[in-house]
């Protein structure tokens, strides 16, 4: 029997990185900012190793639109055991559902001014040193009145 030749984005992410992808739907009157083959393009472009999910979430009332989380290399990570977690070290992003009224303005910001830091971001740690890396990290970004604010929010899951 043959394969068949058309493929769903999610095959393509778990085959390609391994990767969980979880969509939740979102109420009618929000969008996501970004197409999971836009978020599988992205991953597989710049070969980011480092992330081990993705999430795309309904709209939260923080106002977060995208928000990536670093596990940090410590043994707090690594329940009922002294060895290393497989999480640690390793990045989750979430995207979150934006108004269909702001989609067009989103898309544009998200690809503009977000990805690029977060692409950024990731392949920085890398450099960054041993008591950075063994510590939780987070960078957060908020559509608020108008302007895209980023805050690099360390050692906290939640504001």
């Amino acid at each position: 029997m043959l394969r068949p030749l058309i493929r769903t984005v999610e095959s393509v992410m778990t085959e390609w990185f391994k990767l969980p992808i979880s969509k939740a739907p979102v109420p009618k009157d929000q969008v996501y900012p970004l197409t999971l083959q836009e978020i599988a393009t992205l991953l597989r472009e710049n070969r980011l190793t480092r992330v081990r999910s993705v999430a795309l979430l309904p709209k939260t009332r923080r106002g977060q639109f995208v928000r990536a989380e670093y596990q940090g290399e410590n043994a707090k990570n690594a329940p009922l055991s002294n060895e290393p977690h497989r999480w640690n070290g390793t990045i989750s992003i979430w995207i979150f559902g934006v108004s269909k009224k702001e989609r067009a303005k989103m898309v544009g910001l998200v690809r503009k001014e977000v990805l690029p830091r977060v692409i950024e971001w990731v392949r920085e740690l890398d450099t960054k040193n041993e008591n950075w890396r063994q510590s939780d990290h987070n960078l957060l970004f908020k559509y608020e009145k108008g302007e895209v604010k980023m805050t690099l929010d360390d050692n906290r899951f939640w504001e």
